[in-house]
């Protein structure tokens, strides 16, 4: 298989709700004629340079379970080179999943990677699945067995598993299984659209059993179209984007938690349905020190750090008709300062800053997530 293009991780992944229109007619034969001419398909795209999607190919539903070798081209698709798909006017209770293998072979257990999805509403239709970033939900899927993971509204992660790495670039085969309707659990998702649901997931009403899954997704140069990098769960972790050595000497090996964030080249990041009082902690060193010297407080060896506390319950800044949070914005922040509309929810309780360039000199994220009020 051929090596991956730049990560793009996000999330991830970037997924809108955009519902299929109610077809009105003046009388039921019209209505009926309307309804059977929608074609349910799923949509599969691979990436520009830019990183953005370009739609390769469409899959067709049939009455009957429909495996599709990416390597036959039956469609026009092409092996690996897929980085989204999208959904078009899918059923309820309609299963597809994603595999890395081109024998479709779901039981394989050593394949790389195998995402299991089911549409939860009458009739769903999405913008663009980023599906590197089907891993956080995943992830999210596996640690709580019992919560149903929405990652679109009307979308649902059943299950799946992740073996190696390999994931943009690298869908070989779509399995797509019709089913008959059970609308008795279809979430009633209600949550606002944003950036990030363009990524990785959507949200329901419950939060206990669909709790959407809180992401950090990191961006580009503005200039270059702001390409999405990586997305990283919310949870307790300390991600160095490089290579690193500890106040001992001690040498250790880059650890970004295997999301392919790249070190020195983000300028800006979107937060996604993250939960009030998680602290994100961002910094030019990957040793992700974040002291201040205690004999000069406001100073620090580091040449630059932000420090980020959430305010409300659940903070999602937008990314569509607003601009992402740009790291120079940050830094010019007074601390202790609220972000500025639109970004709401968002206070900027730290920003050290002793030399040199902040947009695209992040190497270190650290996530505190808060613990739980028993």
């Amino acid at each position: 298989m051929k090596r991956l293009m730049t990560p793009l991780n996000f999330l991830c992944f970037t997924v809108i709700m955009s519902s299929t229109a109610p077809v009105w007619a003046s009388n039921a034969q019209t209505q009926l004629k309307a309804v059977e001419d929608v074609t349910s398909e799923v949509v599969i795209y691979n990436a520009l340079s830019d990183g953005k999607p370009k739609e390769q190919c469409r899959i067709p539903f049939s009455n009957e379970v429909l495996n599709v070798n990416m390597g036959d081209n039956k469609y026009g698709c092409n092996n690996d080179d897929a980085y989204y798909i999208s959904l078009q006017n899918v059923p309820s209770a309609t299963k597809i999943w994603l595999m890395s293998e081109k024998d479709c072979n779901f039981n394989n257990t050593n394949a790389d990677w195998v995402f299991k999805l089911i549409a939860r509403k009458k009739s769903v239709s999405t913008d663009t699945l980023n599906i590197n970033g089907l891993r956080v939900a995943l992830e999210t899927k596996q640690s709580n067995p019992d919560k149903a993971v929405i990652v679109t509204a009307g979308v649902e992660l059943t299950g799946g598993q992740f073996v190696r790495p390999e994931i943009n670039g690298k869908l070989s085969c779509v399995r797509i299984e019709p089913s008959t309707p059970d609308t008795s659990q279809s979430p009633n998702v209600t949550a606002p659209s944003s950036a990030f649901l363009k990524n990785v997931n959507g949200g329901a009403t419950s939060p206990e059993l669909h709790a959407p899954v809180p992401v950090i997704n990191f961006y580009g140069k503005p200039d270059s179209g702001s390409k999405l990098y990586c997305s990283i769960p919310i949870k307790n972790y300390t991600y160095h984007l490089a290579a690193w050595e500890d106040r001992d000497g001690v040498p250790h090996d880059k650890d970004d938690g295997g999301y392919g964030c790249p070190n020195d080249d983000i300028y800006a990041l979107e937060l996604s349905n993250v939960p009030s009082a998680t602290r994100i902690y961002l910094s030019s060193e990957s040793s992700c020190d974040m002291n201040e010297y205690p004999e000069a407080p406001g100073t620090s060896w580091a040449d630059w750090i932000i420090k980020l506390k959430t305010t409300q319950k659940s903070v999602t800044t937008p990314g569509n008709d607003a601009p992402y949070l740009q790291l120079n914005d940050l830094i010019s922040m007074e601390s202790n300062k609220v972000v500025a509309p639109p970004h709401a929810g968002l206070l900027l309780t730290r920003k050290i800053h002793n030399r040199g360039k902040v947009g695209g000199k992040l190497s270190c994220v650290q996530i505190i997530v808060p613990t739980p009020d028993i």
